[in-house]
């Protein structure tokens, strides 16, 4: 087995030590450049006062060139510098991930959070220490909300499934390309967002067109009236021309720069800002396009972005050089270029015309970066986990079987269980003392569920199951706006679990310590009623309960059978192994642990 720690780290290593040098670099090429420049004022002012004044354009000219070629390569290895860098924190947070030391990730996904969801809240999907904040690696606003959308809503069909599971193998096994993708939107980060934002450029890129700068005629007037007014100039200065006409001609060019103006610098100014974005998300579209895909899920991807006469690619390259263009109106010779040759106009008729033919698909291609980047993140699991296993499926009704099934969230200590769910068994009753691991189970199994729907590896040998709908009862407070106690919030979260199990997907079910919120006599009877309906509509699930007289059901009921956790005891201190075992719980530890917190139990 692959040792995954060990290749994270020398991969930071290998990056570390290319920074490192094209580090020192920069610093030699900045330092030769400023030396040039010196150098290029000195040889101008002698050349003036020693030589001619072709000698000293010459000198000048040299030096300004060999400055230039200084700049571009000083840029370029600076942006060199800049991917390396985030070679090296993504390789750092691999290793964090891998060390469980995650928790500490910026984005916990809190924000995607919805509490009255089915299942996100009990089994921890979003939030600190949650599922997301462990696996996500996209860099996207779309793959961001994909992801979400992966795991809030599990699939529910096997050969979808099983397509998504060959998808994932394959980006496991190219941790390059994976992390050439995630660098390509690390690097235009900015203002300390998470991701790379993409409603405002959707916004901005399907924003109805300026038709007036699409009009044929306008096109044809632009090309041809800065030709006309050059020559013109040309003729006044070299045929004895009078000056009137090239004025008239100037002046005109000025009055046709002057209306609109400010419109067009706005939007001009929207195209800057969002050009670091675009770029980011061209080099990623570049990368799916260009990839030596296998699986059917990823051609399918590829192929949106290709099937067009133009490309996705070629189509955002057009937008690109559009747009560095554009940075060009802050240099100091464009006001004279712009009258000269209207070139406010010339940019403004390409983005419109760029954004008529291909504004609108633009959603479409960010989409499938999103759906590339999420695929992307589950992959890592595979990656991170090689003791992971896919898990099978079957079109039998209530079968969940699983060989040393863990929770994917507890890196370190992890304890490990057996589970078999299959007919004429569909209801687990776990009983346990306080903190002996019931809640736990409860979430290990949902979780690896959700992990099983969504196409990713387990954390276990083995898991084979049915398509079920996860449905779960854990954590449940009360809410004061609503004016609700957190019995009858559970209560009426456990009514739409008995609603969801009468429609036609099965309903796999987990309820932690159920109607805990009430007396003894009340709990007994609602948690029977609730197993009954529920075992009767064919659902399946887990039930924890400190109520040990609802192992009866077990001789009452067909279907339900007893499981419990248990502690032991040595030198005045509990033990727990968090190994499921069947039968009722034999143990109790309330009163011990009230004593071992100073609460005498002892009657005096």
């Amino acid at each position: 087995m692959r040792d995954v720690y060990a290749e994270y780290q020398n991969r930071k290593q290998t990056y570390q030590k290319k920074l490192q040098e094209k580090s020192q670099l920069v610093n030699r090429i900045g330092n030769f450049r400023l030396l040039t420049a010196l150098l290029g004022i000195f040889s101008f002012t002698l050349s003036i006062i020693y030589l001619n004044g072709s000698s000293a354009v010459f000198l000048l000219s040299a030096f300004f060139i060999l400055f230039l070629f200084l700049v571009r390569k000083h840029q370029k290895i600076t942006e060199e510098c800049n991917y390396l860098s985030s070679l090296v924190k993504i390789n750092q947070k691999s290793v964090d991930r891998i060390n469980g030391d995650w928790k500490d990730f910026k984005d916990t996904g809190e924000d995607l959070l919805d509490e009255n969801h089915m299942f996100a809240q009990d089994l921890d999907i979003f939030g600190k220490a949650s599922l997301f904040q462990w696996i996500n690696t996209t860099t996207t606003y779309m793959g961001r909300q994909k992801l979400k959308e992966f795991l809030l809503y599990p699939c529910q069909n096997i050969e979808e499934i099983k397509k998504r599971q060959k998808t994932i193998i394959e980006l496991s096994s190219q941790i390059d390309w994976r992390q050439q993708l995630q660098v390509e939107g690390t690097v235009s980060l900015v203002n300390n967002r998470n991701y790379l934002p993409s409603k405002e450029l959707f916004k901005w890129a399907t924003k109805e067109i300026n038709s007036i700068y699409t009009k044929p005629w306008l096109v044809y007037l632009i090309r041809i009236l800065p030709l006309i007014t050059i020559i013109v100039i040309l003729l006044y200065f070299f045929g004895g021309l009078p000056f009137y006409y090239p004025f008239i001609g100037i002046s005109l060019q000025i009055l046709l720069i002057a209306i609109g103006y400010k419109d067009r610098t706005e939007d001009f100014s929207l195209t800057q800002n969002h050009a670091p974005t675009l770029k980011a998300y061209k080099n990623m579209v570049q990368l799916i396009e260009t990839a030596n895909f296998s699986s059917e899920q990823l051609l399918e991807l590829q192929e949106k972005l290709v099937k067009e006469e133009d490309t996705a690619l070629e189509q955002l390259n057009r937008l690109d050089k559009i747009v560095d263009a554009i940075f060009h109106r802050t240099s100091q010779m464009y006001l004279l270029f712009n009258i000269l040759f209207l070139a406010d106009y010339h940019l403004k008729i390409a983005l419109e015309s760029w954004k008529k033919e291909s504004g609108n698909k633009l959603p479409n291609w960010f989409d499938c970066i999103g759906y590339v980047e999420a695929l992307s993140s589950l992959s890592v699991l595979s990656f991170n986990n090689p003791d992971w296993n896919l898990p099978s499926f079957t079109n039998e009704k209530s079968v969940l079987e699983a060989k040393n099934l863990g929770h994917p969230l507890l890196t370190e200590d992890r304890v490990c269980n057996d589970l078999i769910i299959k007919p004429p068994t569909s209801i687990l009753l776990i009983t346990g003392s306080n903190m002996s691991g019931k809640s736990t189970l409860l979430r290990t199994v949902g979780i690896n569920l959700i992990l099983a729907y969504i196409g990713s590896a387990v954390c276990a040998d083995y898991l084979n199951c049915s398509i079920m709908k996860v449905q779960t009862c854990m954590r449940v407070n009360d809410d004061l706006d609503k004016n609700l106690s957190s019995f009858y919030a559970e209560l009426l979260r456990i009514r739409d679990i008995v609603k969801e199990a009468k429609q036609d997907i099965q309903v796999f079910f987990l309820l932690d310590e159920i109607f805990k919120g009430t007396n003894s006599q009340d709990r007994h009877i609602g948690a029977k009623a609730v197993i009954n309906n529920l075992r009767q509509d064919g659902a399946v699930g887990l039930v924890s309960t400190h109520d040990l007289e609802l192992g009866a059901l077990e001789k009452e009921q067909a279907g339900i059978k007893n499981y419990h956790f248990r502690e032991f005891y040595r030198d005045n201190e509990i033990i727990f192994d968090y190994k499921l075992r069947p039968g009722l719980s034999p143990t109790t530890n309330a009163q011990f642990l009230m004593n071992m917190v100073g609460i005498d139990t002892n009657d005096d």
